[in-house]
């Protein structure tokens, strides 16, 4: 059961910083474009 628990929070974790880098990407894109406008 540890295990199942902590292959979770290591699930969860990595989903986070995956989500955190997605939405630094998306706000570099959306200053890019408002910048060549």
């Amino acid at each position: 059961m540890v295990a199942v628990a902590y292959a979770f929070s290591l699930l969860t974790v990595t989903l986070k910083c995956q989500v955190s880098i997605l939405a630094a990407q998306l706000c570099s894109s959306l200053k890019e474009k408002e910048e060549s406008w």
